[in-house]
């Protein structure tokens, strides 16, 4: 059998079966229960409570409600959403509190709507339904959970938008970085082919000359094949904003290096 209103609030008045009851919250055949406090579980050993919380979507929290209850033999509650925050995209979970249960009211809210919900606390997103048994049961609750006044852990609620946002941000830094290497490949190739025409072109020209044309062959090799290399580095640093990071550098100075040389000799 359900209590009714004035059931609730003659055992809430005799018998204490709500401690930090209001007896203003009562309703017809439940009471709304007000939250004390979100608990922000950081693993199965620690918690941290705190006043208020933004639940994204797929996201849960503990929530500690303010009421304690001491159950007889001969009673069950059961915790059940309210219409207005289910339709908020709250939903509500709860075990079924069993006779001789002594306990502060726990319940887990889940946003599973499509954007993000604002939690505070003294607000009332659960309601408490009491059911009088046919007869008294042979044992009564005597399990784990038996008079946890205070938050004791045992769960670890991440959202699963979170991880899927952090794989899909993983995911995209990942493209990035193919994608440079990629255009820095390209632009190696493309100078590579620039300098391999632009020396044999030139070097045709200049091919059986004489001593001072020979010079000037080896002067232009060395000149092109540094400024060619030169403009590629620079095209990679622009890109890859990783200076230094590859040894194509040393092509240009070599390259400069036997320029000069070449020009002081002939």
């Amino acid at each position: 059998m359900i209590l009714v209103d004035t059931q609730i609030r003659a055992k809430i008045q005799s018998n204490n079966l709500i401690e930090n009851a209001n007896l203003e919250q009562i309703q017809s055949i439940l009471y709304d229960l007000k939250t004390d406090s979100f608990m922000c579980v950081t693993d199965a050993e620690t918690h941290e409570q705190l006043s208020h919380v933004t639940l994204l979507p797929s996201e849960s929290i503990m929530v500690a409600a303010r009421e304690i209850i001491h159950l007889p033999n001969n009673m069950i509650a059961r915790v059940v959403g309210r219409n207005s925050r289910i339709r908020q995209g709250l939903l509500v979970d709860s075990p079924i509190y069993q006779p001789g249960h002594h306990t502060r009211i726990y319940f887990r809210l889940t946003n599973v709507s499509n954007s993000s919900i604002t939690l505070t606390d003294n607000k009332s997103y659960a309601s408490i339904i009491f059911e009088e048994l046919s007869s008294t049961p042979e044992t009564t609750y005597s399990g784990t959970f038996k008079d946890e006044y205070d938050y004791s852990n045992l769960g670890y609620y991440t959202s699963e938008y979170k991880r899927e946002l952090n794989t899909v941000e993983k995911q995209v830094d990942e493209i990035k970085h193919f994608e440079t290497k990629i255009y820095g490949n390209v632009i190696t190739i493309l100078t590579i082919f620039i300098a391999i025409f632009s020396i044999i072109s030139v070097n045709v020209d200049l091919a059986g000359s004489n001593g001072e044309q020979l010079a000037n062959l080896i002067i232009f090799n060395f000149c092109t094949i540094g400024s060619i290399s030169l403009l590629a580095d620079l095209v990679m640093y622009f890109i890859s904003n990783k200076p230094f990071k590859h040894q194509l550098w040393l092509i240009p100075i070599v390259c400069f290096i036997g320029a000069f040389v070449a020009f002081r000799l002939y």
